[in-house]
C-alpha cells in the first residue's frame, strides 16, 4: 500500500526522487561540524596576505628613499650652480666696487671696504656649506627613522605623518640654503660719499646677518621635525607589542 502510495505522487509530480530521504539524513545528522580545516586555511590565508603586504611596504619604502636620494642628488647639482653663480657674481661685484671707490679719497678706508665685502661673501658661502652638511646628516637620520618605522610601526599613520613632516621641513630648508648661497653680498651701492659710507656698510652686513638667521631658523625646525618623528616613532613602538617583542 505505501508503495502505491509513493508511486502516486511521484507521478503526481508533488515529490521529488531523494528529497525526502536528504531531509531524513539532514535531521539525523546532529553531530558536531568539524571547521578546524577552514579555520587553519583561513590562517594561512591571512598569514600569507601578511607577508605580502609586508612585502609591498618594503618595496614602497624602498621606493620613496630612491626617489628622496634622487631629491638629494639633485638638490646637490643645484646649490653647485648656484654656488658657480656667486662666485661669478661675486667677480662682478669687486669690478663695480673698484670703480665706485674712486669717490673715497682715503686709501685705508678704500682697502677696509675691499676687505669687508670679501669677509661677508665668505661668511655666506662658509655659513651655506656648513648648513648644507647638517641637513645631508638630518636626511641621513631621516632615512634610519624610515626604515625602522617598517619593522615596529608599518601601519601607523602618526608616524608617516610626521616622517613626511620631517621630509617637507628638510626640503625647505634645502631651498632657503640653496637661495642663500646665490646671495652675493655688494658694497658698491653703500659708497656714496664719506659720511654716509660706514652707516651703508653696516646696513649689508645686518642684512646678511638678518638672511643667515633665517637659514638657520629653518634648519633648528627641520631638526625639530625629525626629532619629532623620531619620538612618534617610539611612542607607537612601545604601544605595539609585535614591536615590544622585536625591540
Amino acid at each position: 500500500m505505501t508503495k502505491k502510495i509513493l508511486v502516486a505522487l511521484l507521478m503526481a509530480g508533488l515529490l521529488v526522487p531523494g528529497l525526502a530521504m536528504a531531509e531524513e539524513n539532514s535531521d539525523n545528522a546532529t553531530g558536531p561540524i568539524d571547521t578546524t580545516g577552514n579555520e587553519r586555511r583561513q590562517d594561512k590565508r591571512q598569514d600569507t596576505r601578511e607577508v605580502r603586504d609586508l612585502g609591498d611596504l618594503e618595496n614602497d619604502r624602498a621606493a620613496v628613499r630612491e626617489i628622496r636620494q634622487d631629491k638629494r642628488d639633485q638638490a646637490k647639482e643645484d646649490f653647485g650652480a648656484r654656488k658657480a653663480s656667486a662666485q661669478e657674481k661675486i667677480s662682478e661685484a669687486k669690478n663695480t666696487l673698484k670703480e665706485k671707490l674712486s669717490v673715497i679719497k682715503d686709501q685705508a678706508k678704500q682697502q677696509a671696504v675691499k676687505v669687508i665685502e670679501t669677509r661677508l661673501n665668505e661668511l655666506n658661502s662658509r655659513t651655506t656649506d656648513r648648513l648644507t652638511i647638517t641637513l645631508n646628516k638630518l636626511e641621513d637620520a631621516l632615512d634610519k627613522i624610515d626604515a625602522r618605522s617598517t619593522k615596529v610601526a608599518p601601519e601607523s599613520q602618526a608616524v608617516k605623518d610626521a616622517i613626511l613632516s620631517a621630509e617637507a621641513a628638510i626640503d625647505a630648508s634645502r631651498n632657503m640654503i640653496a637661495a642663500q648661497a646665490e646671495k652675493v653680498y655688494s658694497l658698491a651701492l653703500a659708497v656714496d660719499s664719506e659720511a654716509t659710507l660706514k652707516g651703508n656698510v653696516g646696513a649689508v652686513r645686518q642684512t646678511l646677518r638678518n638672511d643667515l638667521v633665517a637659514v638657520r631658523d629653518s634648519v633648528r625646525a627641520a631638526n625639530q621635525a625629525l626629532r619629532n618623528a623620531a619620538l612618534v616613532l617610539s611612542q607607537e613602538a612601545q604601544s605595539t607589542p609585535q614591536a615590544v617583542e622585536e625591540e
